[in-house]
């Protein structure tokens, strides 16, 4: 099974983020960066 995790990619990668970002892939699911929110929210429904 595969798993999608999506969000914006921040301005800075804080050690929180990359934590977050290493514990989505070892638990199987690929983070999927995006420059804008509209990215996610809005494009996809248009």
């Amino acid at each position: 099974m595969k798993g999608w995790f999506v969000e914006k990619r921040p301005q800075v990668e804080t050690d929180r983020y990359i934590g977050k970002k290493f514990f989505m892939e070892r638990v199987g699911l690929k983070v999927i960066e995006v420059d804008e929110y509209d990215d996610i929210y809005k494009i996809p429904w248009e």
